[in-house]
């Protein structure tokens, strides 16, 4: 029972999203913590919505021989495996302790600890973190870190999460980080992770350094042996495409270049 764990729980979400919804709380400990709880029915609408999704991606490989590269039934498996990993909130409490331990030497970074004892598929139990999100602030100079530190220590997370660990937040936009007063940023939300193969570390590493060198056989290589490209490719075309392409950029400086559109 609820009133056996939980002191209070605030009736007014701080977030909702489509899977869960999230509630400070305090346990009967004392503890300021939030919960996240599963919407009920979810899994029932999703296995519904999922077999429709089927149905359609097979109809498409089946008439339109266009979009075959596609994979649609592909991307709807991954799809199907990424939700369920998602809705079962035991794997982003691991998440998250795998995250914390891989930046337990990082003093400026922070994570909520978890209270395995009060989790489950439906229910997830974590530390409060106090702080204020970058999209909400309208005066820098009270804020405890200046736009350049965060964008840099931003970075320096998903480099370090992709090409050290291999396994990083899957959903990093503006509100799962918070900025405590003391300049801390707390991550949040580890429902969708990803995790990055030796050799796709190798692949990226290679794409990296074709992008920055503007050279556009390494790219296509490592386009070519990512797997990223349709059988029906020609080559030759291909690799005249990104030549054109990267001599639009390469007498532009970083500050200049919109890296968006580039990649």
């Amino acid at each position: 029972p609820a009133a056996e764990v939980f002191a209070s729980i605030e009736e007014v979400p701080l977030a909702a999203a489509s899977i869960a919804q999230v509630h400070r709380a305090r346990l009967v400990s004392g503890d300021e913590v939030v919960i996240k709880v599963r919407r009920p029915g979810l899994e029932k609408s999703v296995r519904e919505d999922l077999a429709v999704l089927r149905d359609i991606a097979a109809y498409i490989e089946e008439n339109f021989e266009d979009l075959e590269h596609i994979q649609p039934r592909a991307l709807v498996e991954e799809f199907s495996r990424t939700f369920a990993m998602e809705m079962d909130l035991r794997a982003e409490a691991r998440n998250i302790e795998r995250f914390a331990q891989n930046f337990a030497d990082e003093d400026a970074v922070r994570l909520p600890r978890v209270y395995q004892e009060f989790c489950n598929s439906g229910l997830l139990t974590m530390e409060y973190l106090a702080g204020r999100k970058v999209t909400q602030v309208s005066d820098w100079s009270t804020f405890p870190r200046e736009p350049e530190e965060i964008a840099n220590l931003g970075t320096f997370l998903l480099l370090r999460s992709v090409f050290e660990h291999r396994f990083y937040h899957a959903d990093p936009h503006p509100g799962n980080f918070l900025v405590a007063d003391d300049g801390t940023v707390c991550l949040l939300d580890f429902g969708m992770v990803g995790f990055v193969s030796e050799s796709r570390m190798e692949e990226l590493l290679a794409f990296m350094v074709g992008l920055v060198s503007f050279d556009a056989q390494i790219l296509v290589e490592a386009i070519l042996d990512a797997g990223l490209a349709p059988t029906t490719l020609n080559i030759r075309e291909f690799q005249r495409d990104v030549e054109m392409m990267i001599n639009q950029f390469a007498t532009l400086s970083l500050e200049e270049m919109d890296l968006e559109v580039l990649f």
